[in-house]
């Protein structure tokens, strides 16, 4: 019988969290104070002075001398009266959310297998038949290589947004690779 130990390549798919920021922008409704003009009609008293011809007989003569005569008048005009006023408006509103997902990673990754193998020979260095290879998985190994996925998102949003998440859960196989070769190089135990 023999046993060999291999390290064996093989791919896994993993599925990872992501997050991104987005934002959100839409609109509310506001009341804002303004201020109008109103047109507010008025009068303004105005004196007028025109001259009149007044004829008066002084020493058998007519004479003719201008008097000046003031009429006062009232002249209506447009003032404008500053008065507040509540306006209804449209105003844009951003709101930075997070959107959360996942994605598909593939991994190349290895694992440990024991390999038996039982060969029969003869007297002499011939090969007389070979048994079926028998082997198993025994721990998992260092990853590779990764080839990230395409990420796959939710149609809902959480509001908020919270830096430094972990993302991915499935990165930390270091120490279960680790604790598998401890349990090997372990004596076993007799059965």
């Amino acid at each position: 019988v023999d046993v060999v130990m291999l390290v064996a390549p093989y791919e896994e798919t993993v599925r990872v969290p992501v997050t991104r920021m987005e934002g959100r922008f839409s609109t509310e409704k506001r009341v804002v104070t303004a201020k109008r003009f109103v047109p507010v009609e008025r009068f303004e008293e105005i004196e007028e002075t025109h001259l009149e011809v007044a004829e008066e007989v002084v020493d058998g003569r007519r004479r003719t001398r201008f008097v000046p005569v003031t009429t006062t008048k009232m002249v209506p005009y447009t003032d404008f009266v500053e008065e507040e006023h509540q306006v209804l408006v449209d105003v844009p509103t951003e709101e930075l959310v997070a959107r959360s997902g996942y994605r598909l990673d593939t991994r190349v990754t290895s694992k440990l297998v024991e390999v038996e193998e039982e060969l029969v020979y003869k007297l002499e260095p011939v090969l007389v038949e070979k048994h079926t290879v028998e082997s198993r998985e025994l721990a998992d190994q260092i990853a590779f290589k990764n080839r990230h996925g395409v990420p796959v998102w939710d149609h809902a949003t959480h509001p908020g947004w919270q830096a430094n998440r972990p993302t991915s859960a499935a990165l930390d196989r270091g120490a279960s690779a680790l604790a598998a070769l401890a349990d090997l190089a372990a004596p076993a135990a007799p059965a």
